[in-house]
C-alpha cells in the first residue's frame, strides 16, 4: 500500500494584501522647499545679470575707449598738448588697425598736417595723398587737401604742378576758389615776367640778368627763373668779351703798312 506524506503540523495561510494600503517606497530625495526654489532661481539670474554687465561693460569700452573714433580723438587731444610724435604714432595705428573707416582716412590728413607744420612737405603731399584715396566719396575735406597741396607746391616753386592743382574742379567748386584763382593769375604774371626778361638776352642781357634775379630772389627754387637767368648771365659775359676785344684793338691803333707794299 502507499505511504502517504504527512500533514504540516501547521497548516500555511497565504496574507491578503490590500495594494491600495501599500507605501510607495522612499527613495531618499526629497523636492526642494520653495525657499531653497527661491534661492536657486535668484543665484542664476544674479549669474546672468552679471554676465550681462560684463558683456555691456565691454561694448561700451570697445565704443568709448578702443573704437576708430574714440582713438581718433585721443590723438587729436596729443596734437593739441604739442606732442606730435605720439599722435604721429597714434594716427598711425589707427590707419592699419581700422584701414576702410573714415577715421582712417583724417588720420593720413592730420598727420599730413604734422608734417606742414614740422617742414618735411615732401612727407605732408605724401600724406594728403594718401588721405585722398581713402576718402570717403564726397567728403568736405577732399578739396582742402588737394588745395593744401597745391600751395606747398606753390611754396616750393613748383609752379607747372600747382598751377594744376589749383584749377581742379574741386577746389574751384570749394571755399578755396577765390584763393586759388589769385595764386594762378600771380603765376601766370611770374610767367609773364621770366618771358619778357628772355626777350631782352640779344638786346640787353644786363638788363635781362637784373630781371630774372629779381624773379629768383622772390621765388626761390623756381626752375623757369633760374634757367633764364643761367641764360642771361652766359649772353652777358658774351657781351662783355666782345666789348672787351673792340676795346683793345681800339688801344692798339690802325696797323701799320709793310715797306714796299701799296
Amino acid at each position: 500500500m502507499p505511504v502517504k506524506a504527512p500533514e504540516p503540523a501547521v497548516k500555511y495561510i497565504e496574507p491578503k494584501i490590500n495594494p491600495e494600503k501599500i507605501a510607495p517606497p522612499v527613495l531618499g530625495i526629497r523636492p526642494a522647499s520653495p525657499v531653497k526654489k527661491a534661492s536657486a532661481l535668484n543665484k542664476n539670474a544674479l549669474i546672468f545679470f552679471c554676465l550681462g554687465l560684463a558683456v555691456a561693460g565691454g561694448v561700451v569700452y570697445q565704443f568709448a575707449f578702443n573704437s576708430a573714433k574714440a582713438r581718433y580723438a585721443q590723438a587729436g587731444r596729443l596734437v593739441k598738448t604739442a606732442r606730435n610724435a605720439e599722435a604721429i604714432s597714434a594716427y598711425t595705428r589707427i590707419a592699419e588697425l581700422y584701414k576702410s573707416s573714415p577715421e582712417a582716412a583724417y588720420s593720413q590728413f592730420a598727420i599730413g598736417e604734422i608734417k606742414a607744420v614740422q617742414g618735411n612737405l615732401t612727407e605732408a603731399i605724401k600724406r594728403y595723398e594718401k588721405y585722398l584715396v581713402a576718402a570717403p566719396a564726397g567728403d568736405a575735406k577732399v578739396a582742402e587737401a588737394k588745395f593744401r597741396i597745391a600751395e606747398i607746391e606753390f611754396k616750393q616753386a613748383n609752379f607747372p604742378d600747382a598751377e594744376f592743382m589749383y584749377q581742379n574742379a574741386d577746389i574751384r567748386a570749394s571755399a578755396y576758389a577765390e584763393r586759388a584763382a589769385d595764386r594762378v593769375k600771380q603765376i601766370q604774371a611770374v610767367k609773364t615776367q621770366i618771358a619778357g626778361a628772355r626777350k631782352l638776352l640779344a638786346k640787353d642781357p644786363a638788363k635781362a640778368v637784373e630781371a630774372l634775379a629779381a624773379v629768383l630772389a622772390a621765388y626761390p627754387g623756381l626752375k623757369a627763373a633760374a634757367a633764364g637767368l643761367e641764360d642771361a648771365q652766359k649772353a652777358l659775359a658774351a657781351a662783355n668779351a666782345r666789348k672787351a676785344d673792340k676795346a683793345a684793338g681800339r688801344a692798339r691803333g690802325p696797323k701799320t703798312r709793310r715797306r714796299g707794299v701799296f
